[in-house]
């Protein structure tokens, strides 16, 4: 009998394909009711933490509609009755010697330890817990990528048509606290030759209003546009949300291997004040890279009837998730009021 898989997704700070070392997933999957599902990224100088769920075949996946109408916090109550694993033994072993026992924080419904990421570190995971099979992955923390020469512009937004610009000033149909203009960040980084790298772009357009004395509302918006050709993925012919088609802010080095790249990208200018722009080249473990990918195309196709099923990736051994690592230096750009 064939089984799909749903996924926790635990986005919390957290951000999808055919490879030689990608792991095939047969769709016979077995008992999955057994397996636990994992998510925890290693980032330099970022507490470590992990988070352990229930992995559901489809069958015996949890009724979210069911109790729909009985409680305003219904998700986060099912979320932590039906899918957390609050029990579990988890631990990272650092280069093979130093032993983390990770304890699970209620607030945060990770599994957390002392243990702060350093460049270089191999980190082990395991997590055991009664009733399921022992899960497992190994990551190595990347050093962050370097970017250089960054510079930006403010320039009128050419999708934005001019009456409805002069009429409604914000109001853009797409993106309703968003300016009518954008910010357009360039910059240069190498990428080191003679190796497999893997990136992932963040921008980040943040704007701020004082909502009631001590309240702070924030207005982010963090999907952003670029020409250069690192970021086209045939594998997405549709756009989600407000990102375009055939564009994946997640991108290998097989066009850039061993050469100064300059990358143009440009965001929405944000409403209100304290305006700033953050620009982060990350680099990212080939783990992660694959996980980003798979769950890009996952996201596009699963609503689609007629689309093949996708297999997010997974590293996790005897279970499902990923264990990776992401580092990057943020450049905050001040854009004033």
């Amino acid at each position: 009998m064939k089984h799909s898989v749903i996924f926790t997704l635990l986005l919390a700070a957290v951000a999808a394909l055919t490879c030689s070392c990608e792991r095939e997933l047969d769709f016979n999957v077995g008992d999955t009711d057994r397996e636990l599902t994992v998510y925890a990224v290693a980032n330099a100088g970022a507490q470590f933490q992990a988070y352990v769920t229930r992995s559901f075949s489809t069958s015996r996946s949890p009724n979210f509609y069911q109790v729909i109408e009985t409680k305003d916090d219904m998700l986060r109550r099912v979320y932590l009755s039906s899918m957390v694993v609050k029990d579990a033994q988890v631990t990272a072993v650092v280069n093979g010697s130093d032993r983390y026992e990770m304890t699970y924080d209620t607030t945060t419904t990770s599994y957390r330890c002392a243990y702060v990421p350093r460049i270089g570190d191999e980190v082990a995971l395991t997590a055991k817990a009664q009733g399921f099979n022992d899960a497992s992955a190994v990551t190595t923390v990347l050093a962050p990528i370097e970017i250089h020469d960054l510079q930006y512009e403010i320039v009128p937004d050419q999708a934005v048509d001019p009456s409805i610009r002069d009429s409604h000033p914000g109001d853009t149909w797409r993106d309703l606290y968003g300016a009518d203009t954008v910010m357009r960040a360039t910059f240069t980084f190498h990428d080191p030759g003679g190796v497999k790298n893997y990136y992932r772009m963040r921008v980040r357009n943040i704007g701020e209003m004082e909502d009631l004395p001590g309240m702070v509302i924030y207005s982010v918006g963090d999907v952003f546009k670029s020409d250069s050709p690192v970021f086209f993925d045939r594998s997405l012919p549709v756009g989600y949300g407000l990102w375009d088609k055939n564009f994946s802010d997640v991108f290998d080095d097989h066009l850039i291997d061993g050469q100064d790249c300059t990358i143009t990208v440009s965001g929405r200018k944000r409403s209100w004040s304290k305006r700033r722009m953050i620009v982060e080249l990350q680099s990212i473990s080939p783990e992660m890279y694959y996980f980003l990918k798979s769950l890009m195309v996952y996201r596009i196709s699963v609503d689609d009837v007629y689309s093949t099923p996708v297999q997010i990736y997974s590293d996790i051994t005897n279970g499902w998730g990923v264990l990776g690592s992401v580092s990057g230096i943020p450049h905050t750009i001040e854009y004033g009021d």
